[in-house]
């Protein structure tokens, strides 16, 4: 029995797991000027990047709007995961199982996820005042922006790292205890004929 419910918070972790795929491919960098700045300056009613592309500053926040939702995405499916396990380990302690070693990774994993909300809610607000941008996300000014973007560039690693750290030390966790627990069930007897 202890088997199955520990199978049953491995495929959370594996879920969380698969979702953290999502996490990785997030950019680990976003920059309001390219590495070479520009030699005159631009105006802000026509923001343009080095190499001529115009809506720059659109185009960075769309990027970083999109990476926004997919660690909300990323988040929920934690905070998911932390709710099944929750029930996965109520139910065996119901029917007398230790579950001191599920209850303390759980408990690990928790925080951490508590603590890449934190960073995501960071960025989520610095997003949704954006310093040194327009409502349109044209550039007002540079320095600003640029810090912006520095910010939550940073807010979103922060969250990303914190997470994909939280979901392998959880699966690791998991991973244990299922091995702990393999030989412990006694296999049921088959009916004979």
């Amino acid at each position: 029995m202890n088997t199955k419910i520990y199978s049953k918070v491995v495929a959370g972790v594996l879920a969380v797991a698969i979702a953290s795929v999502g996490i990785f491919a997030m950019p680990s960098a976003t920059y309001a000027q390219g590495t070479n700045p520009p030699t005159t300056p631009t105006t802000p009613t026509a923001p343009t990047k080095p190499g001529g592309k115009e809506n720059y500053g659109e185009k960075l926040l769309e990027r970083v709007k999109k990476n926004l939702a997919e660690m909300k995405a990323n988040l929920a499916k934690a905070n998911d995961v932390v709710t099944k396990a929750q029930e996965t380990i109520a139910d065996a302690k119901s029917k007398g199982k230790d579950t001191t070693k599920a209850e303390a990774a759980l408990a690990t994993f928790t925080s951490e996820v508590a603590k890449a909300q934190v960073s995501y809610d960071a960025a989520q607000k610095l997003f949704d005042t954006h310093p040194g941008f327009d409502d349109s996300g044209n550039i007002t000014d540079r320095d600003l922006a640029k810090q912006t973007v520095t910010d939550l560039t940073k807010s979103l690693r922060d969250a990303q790292q914190t997470l994909a750290k939280a979901t392998r030390e959880f699966q690791k966790a998991a991973k244990e205890i299922r091995g702990e627990n393999k030989g412990k069930v006694k296999p049921t007897a088959t009916p004979k004929p």
